[in-house]
């Protein structure tokens, strides 16, 4: 059975005047990060929810955000001879993702993390870009 259904996509593209190594480091300064272990050991034992949310705030920091993964397909695609600056940021909150979730029927493929591309466009400087 195949359901459809519309929904409104907001794409926000911000142009920061910076250089892009300037770009990735202050963003990554900015946010906390999500580490794939402590995720693992916490499903391994069945972890109680509280230690859930204790692990996503001492990862979240002031924030509450946390790079969950991020993906530096430039180094790939710069082997093709012209360099090339992009990586793609899946950031997020587990503990404010169950709750999205939750309202959702505990399914989603867009919702939760959010995606933040970052690239450097020739005449526009460093962009950073989400929906």
């Amino acid at each position: 059975m195949l359901n459809t259904r519309s929904a409104t996509i907001e794409h926000t593209d911000v142009a920061t005047g910076l250089a892009y190594a300037v770009l990735i480091e202050a963003f990554e300064q900015e946010v906390g990060r999500w580490d794939a272990a402590t995720a693992q050991s916490l499903v391994q034992r069945k972890a109680p929810w509280s230690d859930v949310e204790a692990a996503v705030s001492r990862a979240g920091g002031a924030r509450g955000l946390m790079i969950i993964e991020a993906i530096n397909q430039g180094v790939v695609t710069s082997l093709s001879g012209r360099p090339k600056l992009c990586r793609l940021y899946l950031v997020g909150n587990p503990a404010i993702a169950s709750g999205i979730l939750d309202v959702c029927g505990g399914r989603s493929f867009s919702r939760v993390p959010k995606r933040l591309r970052s690239g450097r466009w020739a005449a526009a400087g460093s962009r950073a870009a989400g929906g």
